[in-house]
């Protein structure tokens, strides 16, 4: 718990052994320029449809429902909106996924 809330420089053996074994590989090079912008301009109802139901097959294990808890205590509670540790926009958000940002 004290290294998702202060990081890695809270522990220093996982701060080294992040470093050798970084969990993302490199990303592809279609994913190096991507048009974030672009992307959010073309979000429609059925994005937010679509979003939706990966949300209820796959995020909600670790991040709950508004009523229920995730399984992981150090996800925020998206259906809550509570604060995101690496922040809240689409990039960030993006940037945390794919690089398994802590």
């Amino acid at each position: 718990m004290e290294i998702a809330e202060k990081g890695p420089r809270a522990c220093p053996a996982a701060s080294r052994r992040r470093q050798r074994f970084s969990p993302c590989p490199l990303l592809p090079e279609y994913e190096r320029d991507l048009d974030h912008a672009g992307l959010i301009r073309a979000l429609d109802g059925q994005s937010l449809k679509r979003g939706e139901a990966v949300y209820g097959r796959v995020c909600v294990n670790c991040h709950g429902t508004k009523e229920q808890p995730g399984s992981m205590p150090t996800a925020p509670r998206l259906r809550r909106r509570e604060k995101f540790k690496n922040g809240a926009d689409p990039l960030r958000m993006y940037q945390t996924l794919t690089h398994a940002s802590a």
